[in-house]
Parts: C-alpha cells; sequence; structure tokens
C-alpha cells in the first residue's frame, strides 16, 4: 500500500487483527539495526501509521492479548530509536574527540612558539601538521576556528624561522598535488558501474576536499572547476538511477516470488524423523537463500508486506523443524562443557609442577582426551580451550625456561674454561717464570670450582687442561734441568740455607701424613662397593687414585731423600732444584685432586 493512503477495509476477526500487527512486529524487528538509518527511520514511520490504522479498523479486539502485541512493538520501536540515538551519538562522541586531538596539537604548537624552540622544533611542526590533517570530522560549530587556529599558529612559526612563505608554498603545492588527486578518483568514478557506490565515494572525497588548504591562487579555480565537473557528472548519473529504482524493484518482486517458492520445495523436502539429517548444511543452505533474499533488494511498497509475510512464514517452517534436533545438541554441549572444565581443573593443578618428566606424561594425556570431549561453538568453546591452553603453556614455558638456563650456565662455564686454558697453553710459548706458574696453580685449584659444561664438550676441555697443565710442567721441567732457572733472591736463599732446607722437610712430611690417610679412607672404601657392573666400575677408577697416591708418595719420599742429600751441594744449584721439584710435585697433587673431583 502506498504510505499515504489509509486502510478502509474493516477486521472482522481478532485473529486476523493479530496475524497483521504480528507481519508489522516482523518488519520492525528486520529493520531495528538498518543499514541506513534514514531509511529505518522512514520504515517506522511507516510502520506506526500501519498500525494505528489496522487498530483503527478492528472490530473486534481482546484487550489483554492486543496490549501485548502493543507492548511488543513499541518495545521494538524504542528499540530502534535507541539504537539511532546512539548511533549519532556515537558519531558526535568521536567528533568531539578529534576536536581535543586537534585542540591538543593546536596547544603543542602555542607551546612551542612560547619556548621560543620554532628552529629546532621544526620538523615536529611538520608531524603535528600531517597529524592535524589526518584527524577525522569535528563538530561543525568547532571545524572553522580549530582550523583558523591551527593554519594561525603554523603560520607564526614558519614566519618566525624565516621559512614562512618558503613552506607556505610548498604546502600549497602539496594539497594542490592532493586535490588533483581527488580530481583524479572522482574522474575515475564517472566509470563506475555501481552508482550508489560512487555517490558514497563522492561524498567522501568531497569531505576530505574540505579538509585540504589553499592550493596556489594561480590554480584556485581551474581545480576546483575539474573537481566539481567530474562530481557533477557522477551525480547526474546518480539522479538517472533514481529514476531506474522502481522498474528493479518491480523486478525484485517476481524474483523473491521465486525464491519462495523454491525454499518452500526445499523445507518440505526435509524429513524430520531421519537423525542423520545434516542440519549445517541444511541451516547453511536456509543462510544462502537469506543472503539472495537480501541480495535481491527492495520491492513495491504496495506488495512489500505480502511477500515479507509469505517468505518468514516459509522460514518459520525450517526453524520449527530444527527446533527439536538442537534440544538433543543442547545437551550434549553440556556434557562437553563439564568433560573440558574436569580436565581444565586437573591442567591447573599441575601447571606450578617441577616434576618435568611426570608432568609432562600427564599433560599430554589430558590433550588427548580433551580432543574427544566433543566439539563446542566458538563462544562457548574458545574460553574453555585458551583456558586449557594457557594451563599447558604455562607449564611448558616454566620447563623449557629451566632446561635453557641449566645449559646456558653450563655454556658459560664451558667459555671460562676454555679461557683458562688458552691463557695456560699461551705459557707455553714463553719462558718460565714464577708468575706463571703461579697463575697455573691458581688455575688449577679454580677449575675444581667451575661447574658443569655441555655433556659433549666434557671430555675434550678436560683433555685439553690436563694437556696443557702436563705441558707447562714439562717445559718448566726441561728448563730447570739446563739450568737457566733463577730465582730473584737468590742471595737472600744462600744465607738462610739451612732454616729454608728444613722448612721443605716439614711440608714434605706434611704432604707424605694428608697422602697416606687419604690412601687409608679410599683403601677402606673399596670394602663398601657391591660386585657387579657398576660396582667393579667404581672400584677401579678408585683404585686407579689410589695408585696415583702410591705414585704421589714415592715422589715425595724421593724428593725428600734428594733434599738431605742435597745439603751438602752448592746452595743455589740445590735451591734451584729444590724450587723445580716442589712445583711439579705441587702441579701433580692438584691435577690428582682435580680429577678425583
Amino acid at each position: 500500500m502506498q504510505e499515504d493512503n489509509k486502510t478502509t477495509v474493516e477486521i472482522e476477526t481478532f485473529e486476523e487483527l493479530k496475524e497483521l500487527k504480528l507481519a508489522i512486529i516482523a518488519e520492525a524487528q528486520k529493520h531495528v539495526q538498518p543499514a541506513d538509518w534514514k531509511e529505518g527511520s522512514d520504515k517506522f514511520k511507516e510502520l506506526r501509521k500501519k498500525w494505528a490504522e489496522i487498530s483503527e479498523n478492528a472490530k473486534v479486539v481482546v484487550e489483554e492479548e492486543d496490549a501485548k502485541l502493543n507492548e511488543r512493538f513499541n518495545k521494538i520501536y524504542d528499540t530502534f530509536y535507541k539504537n539511532r540515538d546512539e548511533y549519532y551519538a556515537g558519531i558526535e562522541q568521536e567528533k568531539a574527540n578529534n576536536a581535543k586531538r586537534k585542540h591538543a596539537l593546536i596547544d603543542e604548537l602555542k607551546e612551542i612558539i612560547h619556548q621560543g624552540k620554532a628552529i629546532d622544533s621544526i620538523q615536529r611542526v611538520k608531524k603535528i601538521q600531517e597529524e592535524f590533517k589526518e584527524i577525522g570530522a569535528t563538530p561543525i560549530s568547532e571545524t572553522e576556528n580549530l582550523q583558523k587556529s591551527f593554519q594561525a599558529l603554523l603560520d607564526q612559526i614558519y614566519a618566525e624561522v624565516k621559512l614562512y612563505y618558503e613552506l607556505k608554498d610548498i604546502d600549497r603545492k602539496k594539497n594542490l598535488e592532493e586535490k588533483i588527486s581527488l580530481c583524479e578518483q572522482a574522474e575515475a568514478l564517472i566509470h563506475e558501474t555501481d552508482v550508489k557506490l560512487a555517490i558514497q565515494r563522492v561524498r567522501t572525497l568531497y569531505n576530505a576536499w574540505k579538509e585540504i588548504g589553499h592550493v596556489p591562487q594561480e590554480h584556485t579555480e581551474t581545480i576546483w572547476e575539474r573537481f566539481k565537473k567530474a562530481t557533477d557528472a557522477i551525480n547526474a548519473r546518480y539522479n538517472e538511477y533514481l529514476q531506474t529504482v522502481q522498474k528493479e524493484q518491480q523486478e525484485n518482486l517476481s524474483k523473491k516470488e521465486a525464491l519462495c517458492t523454491e525454499i518452500q520445495t526445499f523445507v518440505d523436502g526435509i524429513n524430520i524423523q531421519n537423525k542423520s539429517t545434516n542440519w549445517k548444511e541444511y541451516q547453511a543452505k536456509i543462510e544462502a537463500f537469506e543472503q539472495q533474499w537480501e541480495a535481491i533488494g527492495y520491492v513495491p511498497k504496495e506488495q512489500s508486506d505480502e511477500i515479507w509475510k509469505k517468505y518468514r512464514g516459509i522460514i518459520g517452517q525450517f526453524y520449527g523443524k530444527q527446533k527439536e534436533f538442537f534440544k538433543l545438541r543442547q545437551q550434549e554441549r553440556e556434557n562437553a562443557i563439564q568433560q573440558k572444565m574436569a580436565l581444565i581443573e586437573a591442567v591447573e593443578a599441575l601447571k606450578d609442577s617441577t616434576e618435568w618428566d611426570k608432568t609432562t606424561a600427564a599433560l599430554k594425556k589430558y590433550q588427548e582426551e580433551w580432543k574427544n570431549t566433543g566439539f563446542l561453538n566458538e563462544k562457548e568453546g574458545k574460553p574453555l580451550w585458551e583456558r586449557f591452553r594457557a594451563a599447558c603453556d604455562y607449564f611448558f614455558n616454566q620447563r623449557k625456561a629451566f632446561y635453557e638456563q641449566a645449559e646456558e650456565e653450563r655454556n658459560k662455564n664451558l667459555e671460562e674454561k676454555e679461557r683458562i686454558c688458552a691463557e695456560i697453553e699461551s705459557f707455553i710459548e714463553q719462558e718460565p717464570n714464577e708468575e706463571n706458574t703461579n697463575k697455573v696453580k691458581e688455575y688449577q685449584k679454580a677449575w675444581k670450582t667451575l661447574g658443569e659444561v655441555p655433556i659433549k664438550e666434557k671430555n675434550k676441555i678436560w683433555n685439553r687442561f690436563t694437556q696443557a697443565c702436563d705441558a707447562y710442567f714439562d717445559h718448566l721441567r726441561s728448563f730447570n734441568k739446563k739450568g737457566f732457572v733463577k730465582t730473584k733472591n737468590q742471595n737472600k736463599h744462600n744465607q738462610n740455607y739451612q732454616q729454608n732446607d728444613s722448612n721443605d722437610e716439614g711440608k714434605i712430611n706434611k704432604k707424605l701424613k694428608a697422602l697416606q690417610q687419604e690412601k687409608e679412607q679410599l683403601e677402606n672404601n673399596l670394602s663398601f662397593f657391591a660386585k657387579g657392573k657398576s660396582g667393579d666400575s667404581l672400584r677401579n677408577t678408585v683404585q686407579t687414585q689410589i695408585d696415583k697416591i702410591n705414585a704421589h708418595i714415592e715422589s715425595l719420599k724421593a724428593e725428600l731423600k734428594a733434599i738431605r742429600k742435597a745439603k751438602k751441594d752448592a746452595e743455589n744449584n740445590i735451591r734451584t732444584e729444590n724450587n723445580a721439584e716442589n712445583t711439579i710435585v705441587e702441579n701433580t697433587e692438584i691435577q690428582e685432586e682435580t680429577k678425583t673431583d
């Protein structure tokens, strides 16, 4: 029916009245959140008028039911206008926010001028100018003042740095380039087949045009004429388009009639007793029909209600058949949620565990169980999955960090041991001296305090260290035997020979006593090792240590004997030999202790 025509047919029964009002309610519900709020407002005015007309023409009214229908319609009506108000309020709020942002940029320019930093801040000024242009629309009441204030500050800054005219000229040339680009875009839209899309984009281009500043004076009129010519051509095409709408709407009506016939055939063919009915596929089919319906577009207003009622009635048949099916699916979803929650609680209880292997196996088991807990839609399933995954990820990240830290420490230890080896190896190329010898002994002690290295490097670095130490002391021994070692305090040693010789004897005896005690302890430990492959391996290791101690004891005894004999020889030669032997013995002792550790 036409919007200005008033219904004059009387409605004989309440059922007829109810049916008409339900149709209006269904139509209203469809437009609660329209794409075009202006069209939505027109539609609700039309529906309100229809509602009043059929209410006036009703002969029979069941007041209680009619009141409920009125309440439903009014609720939808109010919801629409509430949504519309919120939409426009949102636009105004965005404009207000844009105004705040522009005010902030203006304040920043003022501060630059106030602090006299215009020259140093020129790059920032250009950036502010770009940001100001990129900000969207502002309230109409503020737009002009904001633009004027901003431009005035820019002009002042450019003047202060003596670049005003140059930058202004550059800016206007840039504006010209931007307006030329807008002209080119508008001219391209002349050939756009979608006239509605073209007119929407022209409006966007026009708004952008207003945001761009002045162009060089000599181009002002020509560039505007070019832009106006292109937009006028598009507006002319849009007017022609509006004249064809009525014809297209009649064609759309025929298409919707055919689509209703197709949907009815589809719905009639659904057997609700078939337990294997693929409702997901059927739902997709219905959604495809709905998309086709929406894609067809508007029909003449006088047939709009009738065809819409027919279409919604057929769709309602489909959802009625679907209802019973989804009751069963709801129970399955509830069961799936319970199972998933149980697994989540189990995983969360283990996430802080440091029993890495045991907990890893348990979590993998829970992950496999999760796969069999059933399907949930994204809204229900995603939060549960994210919670489950977060607990799993937390544990595995902690485990990863633990192993990475341990590996990092081993690598650091390896670097330090390689540095020690390199330094000892460098001493071999030098003439032996007391300072280098003391450093080597200190490195041997320090080696024992360093932690583990990566397992694949363990034997390699140990062999390198022992070989470096052995090589150094072999070098030292060879050097001493050739008679090249001279002590720095030879005269002092000669004067106190007897006293020092006695001290050396005491040190050696002390070492002999300590080695003997260590040997007895190791021999005692041998009796505690169990028989078998593992016990034999430990026994062999300890026996090797005992053999080394025996060799060390014999070496010390020989040294002690040599010292006593050396008292009768020349003091200088005896001290030189004695120092070399002590150094070698100490090296052997430290190496043996390091290997034992």
